[in-house]
C-alpha cells in the first residue's frame, strides 16, 4: 500500500502539503527499507540542488520530528560543504538551530563569504556567531580586516537562545551605531550560550590587545529581575546558560577581576527585558564592577544606540523604562 505513495517524492518538495509530511512519516517508520532509502535519496538531492530558501520552512511546518531531523541533516552536510563550518562543534553549542531564519542567514554567509573567503567559518569558530544576518555585513567584514589592529573597541555578545526571534530585529540599529562611532571605535561581535563563554571571550581579548581596555559591552538576552538568558528558556535551569544574581553572588571575585579588562569610563548595555529593576541584575553588577551598567526595567524592545560620551547607550521602546546605575567609585 506504501508504494501507493509513490507520488509524493517524485514531486518537488516545494510542493508537499501537511498530509505529505503525515505519509512521510509513516514511510520511515514502517516502510520497507527500499522505499526509505529512495525517499532519502530524493531529500537529500532537493537539499543539495537548493540554496534553502525554502528549506526552513518545510522543517517548521512538518510536525514529524523524524522528518525534521532528516531535513537538517542533510541541510547542515550542505552548509557544511558551503562555508566549511564544524557541524559537530555547531550542534554541541546548545544552539537551538530551529531558530535561525535559514533563507536569511545563508543568504548573509554568502555575501560574506564572497567578500572573504573563510570569513564564515573563522567568525564561527573563534567569536561563536551562527545567526550572521542578525549584524550588518560591513560590521563583520571589518571586524575581521581589523582583528590585529589594537585600538579602541566596543563588544557586543548576543545571546544563542532566542525562542521568538527578538534579536534579529536590530540589523538597521546596529548599522546606525557602527556608521556613527566606527572611526573611534572597533567593533567584536560575539554570540555565546553560556556565561563560560562569555568569560573566555573576554580573556581572549585581554590578550590580544595589549594597549587598549574594553570601552563598552553590549549583552543581549531574553531576561527577568535577576537573570538575563544567553540560552533558550529550555535551559534555564543550568546555571551556567545565564547571567544571574545567584551566579554573581558566587563569582565576586572572578567579576571584579573581570571588570580591570575595562577603561575607567567603561559601560556594559543589558538588552534584556526587566534586569534594570530596582536591586535586580543590572543594579547588582554595577555594584560589584563598579561600572556604569544599563537596562530596561520592563519587559520591552530595543529601540536605539548611540554613543554620548564615550558611552553606548540604549533606548527602549517602552517610555521612562531605562534604568542608569553610576557606580559612586571605580
Amino acid at each position: 500500500m506504501l508504494n501507493e505513495y509513490l507520488h509524493i517524492y517524485k514531486r518537488s518538495i516545494t510542493t508537499w502539503l501537511q498530509n505529505d509530511y503525515i505519509i512521510l512519516d509513516i514511510i520511515i517508520q514502517f516502510g520497507p527499507q527500499e522505499l526509505k532509502n529512495e525517499l532519502i535519496r530524493v531529500i537529500k538531492k532537493e537539499v543539495e540542488e537548493e540554496n534553502g530558501s525554502y528549506i526552513y520552512t518545510l522543517i517548521k511546518d512538518s510536525a514529524s520530528w523524524r522528518i525534521q531531523d532528516m531535513f537538517y541533516e542533510f541541510f547542515l552536510k550542505r552548509i557544511n560543504k558551503l562555508f566549511s563550518i564544524d557541524i559537530d562543534l555547531f550542534l554541541a553549542s546548545d544552539y537551538k538551530i530551529q531558530e535561525i531564519d535559514w533563507p536569511k542567514n545563508i543568504e548573509a554567509m554568502t555575501v560574506l563569504e564572497n567578500a572573504i573567503p573563510g570569513s564564515v567559518k573563522k567568525l564561527s569558530t573563534e567569536y561563536g556567531i551562527h545567526e550572521f544576518y542578525r549584524y550588518p555585513i560591513e560590521m563583520l567584514i571589518d571586524q575581521i580586516n581589523e582583528e590585529n589592529i589594537d585600538r579602541p573597541y566596543n563588544i557586543i555578545i548576543y545571546p544563542y537562545g532566542d525562542h521568538n526571534q527578538a534579536f534579529d530585529q536590530e540589523v538597521e540599529i546596529f548599522r546606525n551605531l557602527y556608521n556613527s562611532s566606527k572611526k573611534d571605535f572597533a567593533f567584536k561581535i560575539f554570540e555565546a550560550g553560556s556565561t563560560h563563554q562569555v568569560m573566555e571571550y573576554l580573556i581572549m581579548l585581554k590578550r590580544r590587545y595589549k594597549d587598549n581596555k574594553i570601552s563598552n559591552i553590549v549583552l543581549g538576552g531574553h531576561g527577568q529581575k535577576d537573570a538575563l538568558y544567553l540560552n533558550s528558556p529550555d535551559f534555564s535551569n543550568n546555571d551556567n546558560s545565564s547571567i544571574n544574581q545567584i551566579l554573581l553572588s558566587k563569582r565576586i571575585k572572578t567579576i571584579q577581576f573581570i571588570s580591570k579588562f575595562f577603561e575607567s569610563k567603561g559601560a556594559i548595555a543589558l538588552l534584556s527585558c526587566s534586569t534594570g529593576s530596582r536591586h535586580g541584575l543590572a543594579h547588582m553588577l554595577s555594584d560589584i564592577t563598579k561600572l556604569r551598567v544599563i537596562a530596561p526595567t520592563v519587559d520591552t524592545s530595543i529601540a536605539g544606540l548611540e554613543i554620548q560620551d564615550g558611552v553606548i547607550v540604549p533606548t527602549f521602546s517602552s517610555l521612562n523604562s531605562t534604568a542608569d546605575f553610576k557606580p559612586k567609585t571605580r
